[in-house]
């Protein structure tokens, strides 16, 4: 329309549009009631935030926001496939999404950002409201791995088409709403968004009015930003993050992991309709699946299978006994290193202190630790004390740690953080 417009003679005119007043006051006078019951039992239960964690970049000088694109082949025939199964390109990326974070985080309760275009409302003429209306809402996925991709796929989907009547409510609404221990902005840090525009010919070259140098620029407050866009016939994803959060090699590793699920995912499609279960699909690339089955499972030398760990590093020990096995850089005392001697002894003062305190065979120890060089004392330790170890991340909420001492049967916790409540 804006072209026929700018094409056309003087007296032409563009159709009156709706005003962004509008839309304003009619999100305002809305009834948020049966809202806040739909997103108060979607998110309800949640008891771990789904949190990306990878390694940062070494110098923080370095900070600056990159860019990794994934690029998807045969696009054309992926849309048509999952037509065929009635869902859509979205629905795909969003299960491939959640599927790569709990293989990230090991959590099969799955809570990531999802970018809504803020305009399915009953409001007459909203399509053409001129004002950026999209909105982020959290999207929630469990994941079991038994469960068919068929079903899998098609429950992301129709919990979307749930969310279409609330996906208006802003994040801050939704904190106020949902009780918990967890902040709903709190939930994630990761975000994905599809940008389907309708091919509207802009590019045509029999145009007497073109558009040239098109380019988005987009950023978010998310630690990593996934932006699929479906664009003549090719589907691409930009991965967006800061260097203060992940560094560059980790990212296009994940690029490549998110690829290889999608394409695993629309090959189950194909090959049966979706019957096989989660469980089969693998995580790595082509390349990566020959390097850690194949290249790496040849021993260079022979392997003790008959020793446990504190044998073979007590044999280590004997070997040498001089050379640095810990390292750590203290920031009140500087770097701090332990030889192969001086871990085992301390390792053997916490093995006999465990034993002294009645520590039976297999008996599951907490261990409450950050990473110092007392944690390698800690875990080799228990080893040594013939008892098992439970890890237990000093980051989680208190609730979290108790649960977990009762699900393992917890009776003696190993710490060295300062947080005397945990």
């Amino acid at each position: 329309e804006l072209r026929h417009f700018l094409s056309s003679a003087p007296s032409a005119s563009l159709s009156p549009a709706v005003d962004f007043s509008s839309y304003v006051e009619h999100i305002g006078n809305l009834d948020d009631t049966e809202a806040q019951t739909v997103w108060e039992d979607y998110l309800r239960g949640i008891e771990q935030p789904t949190t990306l964690l990878l390694p940062k970049e070494s110098t923080a000088s370095s900070i600056r926001t990159e860019y990794h694109t994934v690029v998807f082949d045969d696009a054309a025939h992926l849309q048509a496939l999952v037509k065929d199964c009635g869902l859509t390109v979205y629905t795909l990326l969003k299960a491939s999404w959640a599927y790569l974070l709990h293989r990230y985080t090991g959590l099969s309760d799955i809570v990531f950002g999802n970018t809504v275009s803020g305009r399915a409302l009953d409001l007459l003429g909203v399509d053409g409201i001129v004002g950026c209306l999209i909105n982020t809402v959290p999207c929630r996925v469990t994941i079991g791995t038994d469960m068919e991709l068929k079903d899998f796929l098609q429950g992301i989907n129709a919990q979307s088409q749930r969310l279409v009547a609330v996906e208006h409510c802003h994040l801050a609404d939704l904190n106020r709403w949902v009780a918990g221990d967890l902040r709903v902005t709190d939930m994630f840090n990761t975000m994905l968004v599809y940008e389907n525009y309708p091919n509207t010919g802009m590019d045509s070259d029999d145009q007497a009015v073109t558009f040239s140098d098109l380019k988005a620029i987009e950023s978010t407050e998310y630690a990593l930003t996934g932006m699929a866009q479906m664009e003549h016939g090719q589907l691409t994803a930009v991965l967006n993050w800061s260097t203060s959060d992940f560094a560059q090699p980790y990212i296009e590793t994940l690029g490549g992991h998110l690829r290889s699920i999608v394409c695993q995912m629309a090959d189950i499609l194909q090959q049966n309709g979706g019957l096989s279960t989660l469980a089969d699909l693998d995580l790595l690339t082509p390349n990566e699946f020959q390097t850690s089955t194949v290249d790496m499972a040849r021993p260079t030398k022979p392997i003790d299978f008959d020793s446990c760990i504190p044998a073979l590093f007590t044999k280590q020990v004997e070997r040498t006994p001089n050379h640095p096995v810990v390292e750590y850089d203290d920031p009140a005392l500087g770097t701090i290193s332990w030889t192969y001697r001086e871990l085992l002894e301390k390792s053997r003062v916490i093995a006999r202190h465990l034993l002294s305190q009645g520590v039976q065979q297999e008996e599951p120890v907490g261990l409450l630790i950050d990473r110092l060089p007392s944690t390698a004392a800690a875990l080799l330790g228990v080893h040594l004390g013939g008892a098992a170890f439970v890890p237990l991340d000093p980051n989680l909420p208190l609730d979290r740690l108790q649960f977990i001492a009762r699900d393992c049967g917890i009776q003696r916790i190993l710490y060295n953080i300062g947080d005397v409540e945990k």
